[in-house]
């Protein structure tokens, strides 16, 4: 019988309430709370469970599907989840070899789930999700945005007493018509006891590209440049043209409301005088 975790995450204008059949396993979500002060515009009940799959490969690509009311995310093997809109309601089905693997596998794949449900639901209200950290700095949230390994939660253990919102995943919503944006403390993190998590969403400030360097140096660059580069930190999901245009224009309307950089740095928090 699946049993509420009363567990409630809130992001990206969406509020989800997760059941789960594993008792036992209510704590290893609290990780995904965090504090917000956005009011969420829409509601959905995840109800998760295990199941006996094939097999459990060592990588495979996850797949998103539309269907007729719904959406079908799943990953070969792993897990399987089904968004019905009507219901209001997604199930998650996960690999039980896969969990004998990693029990914490458990949140990894809610949180897995839950990112782009918000990509896909929220897409055409403006919401924007990025592979990047959140640092506040001065009243503003500033991005730093990159591939894996390029340094993102290294700016956030470099960012002395500053408040931070997230170190692998950024939540960014437009306000006063897309005017201004505000960057969300995000659940999605990396590290599960991330320090001096805010609760408070932040005027977004300015974007970073990050870079390795000998030596800082952060350097302007025009909304030309910055759009191919925040697309390819955005998470996206869809193969359909239209939404493949609606996030472009998503992404150019927000570099169009604030500056974007290169940040070269090296590996120590000097970069921050160039911000400050």
């Amino acid at each position: 019988m699946t049993q509420n975790t009363g567990t409630v995450i809130a992001v990206g204008g969406i509020a989800f309430q997760l059941f789960d059949e594993d008792v036992e396993f209510q704590g290893r979500y609290d990780y995904l709370l965090v504090g917000s002060d956005s009011v969420p515009q829409k509601s959905l009940a995840v109800y998760v469970s295990d199941r006996d799959f094939h097999e459990v490969p060592r990588n495979s690509e996850v797949a998103v599907n539309l269907f007729s009311g719904g959406l079908r995310i799943e990953k070969k093997d792993c897990w399987r989840a089904e968004y019905l809109e009507v219901a209001g309601r997604v199930n998650i089905e996960i690999s039980r070899k896969l969990l004998q693997i990693d029990a914490n596998s458990r949140a990894v794949v809610v949180s897995s789930v839950l990112r782009i449900l918000v990509c896909e639901l929220r897409r055409r209200e403006g919401v924007l999700l990025f592979h990047a950290s959140s640092v506040v700095s001065g009243g503003q949230a500033h991005l730093f945005l990159g591939e894996s390994g390029v340094g993102k939660s290294t700016v956030c253990k470099l960012s002395g007493d500053r408040s931070l919102l997230g170190d692998e995943i950024a939540v960014v919503s437009p306000v006063d018509e897309g005017e201004r944006f505000l960057v969300e403390p995000s659940p999605f993190v990396s590290e599960r006891n991330l320090p001096r998590r805010s609760s408070i969403s932040y005027p977004l400030g300015s974007l970073n590209f990050l870079e390795q360097s000998k030596e800082e140096e952060r350097v302007r660059i025009d909304v030309r440049l910055a759009l191919p580069q925040a697309m390819r930190c955005m998470l996206h999901f869809s193969d359909i043209p239209h939404e493949h245009e609606l996030a472009l224009d998503n992404a150019l309307r927000m570099l169009s409301s604030v500056p974007a950089y290169r940040l070269r740095f090296s590996l120590s928090d000097k970069f921050w005088r160039l911000i400050d």
